[in-house]
């Protein structure tokens, strides 16, 4: 197994592990023993280091690449087969986004 096969599978074996903790809006792991901000004081405080910064970075995922076109996460589509073809022939896959793949 490829490294990158290696990390697609871990991933999944993670995400599948801690689904139910992931889907209640958890974390798997304590990040804080702090107490959370009310929703109020969160938008606060991003208004201020959005204020502050120097620049901003920002990520995007699978809606970015399906805004840019990227038809391969849903479906078995010719992009799909292109960029995860042996991937997806070695482990039966139809499309990117499985969520029953590795259960």
């Amino acid at each position: 197994m490829s490294c990158y096969e290696n990390l697609v599978m871990k991933t999944q074996m993670n995400y599948s592990r801690h689904y139910s903790t992931y889907a209640s809006g958890g974390t798997a792991v304590v990040l804080s023993k702090q107490k959370p901000l009310s929703y109020e004081e969160q938008i606060q405080e991003f208004v201020r280091r959005v204020q502050e910064a120097e620049c901003i970075i920002v990520g995007g995922a699978s809606g970015l690449s399906a805004a840019g076109g990227g038809d391969f996460y849903y479906s078995d589509t010719p992009s799909f087969r292109e960029h995860f073809g042996k991937f997806a022939d070695k482990y039966d896959l139809q499309k990117a986004k499985e969520e029953s793949a590795f259960v």
